[in-house]
């Protein structure tokens, strides 16, 4: 009840700060949903997704990405020989395999779809390793951006709601969570890439690149897994929950941003420790805060921030 409560409010401040000037998102989420919904690629009913391993090779000079994807997910109707996945057609695929077995697939109208090897039953588990390659194009918000900071590259994605197809196979539906995810992410060693979970290792490789591991253990949507890559500056903070544990509270931020943000930066701790004292510990402590630049987002408006400090008052 605790946890409920303490995800309640963070609802509703980001419906407050997110929506109280800007009708037109939520006029073009809707559009966009009826959209895709009314195409023949919405999802494949018959999976469900369990865990997503993602890999990619971001190129700057020119823009491309080279990637991998691990997809487990199981049967969840009586049997089937073949599934659909969701992926945008400005993308190559070039292979598709189980194990050691090469599938036969298509891709038409933004809908991968997949031979299997066999007729898997009602429950069994499936591991498909999909190689594709290009450019994407973004849908949305901007759901996978080439973009610039101060003549920089920065690579960054937002795929709410249905954009998550346009840089990875998925079942684009969002109420479909997968119980983990991996996401490994080769860039220039003057970058710092970032995504969902916890870092758990970075490598220097001799090609003048790194390559970050993070992983997420906690249930996921796939419009929630994200990336954001340049030449960040770190900023750490440590929310301390007991006498011997803390939460690093990481902020990954444009260097030129950094001096003028730090005091603001520093007011997560607080509002974490607030929250916590009102509505029980902050339920993820065995991960991480983390924020970073990416998106030109919008300043709140005096009215958000009014109604903010309003519902903050009656809680």
């Amino acid at each position: 009840m605790q946890i409920n409560k303490f995800l309640i409010i963070l609802f509703l401040l980001f419906f407050f700060y997110g929506f109280s000037d800007d009708s037109y998102i939520s006029k073009m989420e809707k559009e966009y949903f009826l959209e895709f919904k009314s195409s023949t690629t919405y999802s494949d009913s018959t999976i469900d997704i369990i865990y997503y391993n993602l890999n990619f090779d971001i190129r700057t000079n020119p823009n491309y990405l080279y990637a991998k994807a691990e997809i487990v997910s199981k049967v969840s109707v009586l049997s089937i020989n073949s599934l659909y996945l969701n992926l945008s057609n400005n993308l190559s695929v070039d292979s598709i395999k189980t194990g050691n077995i090469f599938l036969q697939y298509t891709l038409l109208n933004d809908k991968l779809s997949v031979t299997l090897d066999r007729t898997y039953n009602l429950g069994e588990k499936m591991d498909l390793i999909i190689y594709y390659r290009g450019l994407p194009v973004a849908t949305g918000y901007g759901s996978f951006i080439f973009g610039t900071n101060v003549n920089t590259p920065v690579i960054w994605t937002l795929s709410e709601p249905f954009g998550a197809s346009d840089w990875f196979p998925c079942k684009n539906s969002p109420d479909d969570k997968a119980d983990s995810s991996k996401m490994t992410i080769k860039c220039r060693n003057d970058f710092t890439a970032v995504s969902n979970g916890i870092l758990t290792n970075v490598t220097v490789n001799p090609d003048s690149t790194k390559t970050y591991e993070w992983k997420c253990n906690y249930p996921i949507a796939n419009y929630l897994l994200s990336l954001a890559v340049t030449n960040y500056s770190e900023y750490r903070n440590y929310f301390k929950y007991s006498l011997s544990d803390s939460m690093p509270v990481i902020h990954y931020i444009y260097p030129q941003n950094l001096n003028g943000l730090k005091s603001q930066l520093d007011r997560t701790i607080d509002m974490l420790q607030f929250f916590s004292s009102k509505y029980g510990l902050y339920p993820l402590v065995n991960s991480k805060i983390l924020k970073q630049n990416a998106m030109n987002a919008k300043r709140l408006s005096k009215k958000a921030r009014k109604q903010d400090l309003k519902l903050l008052r009656q809680f």
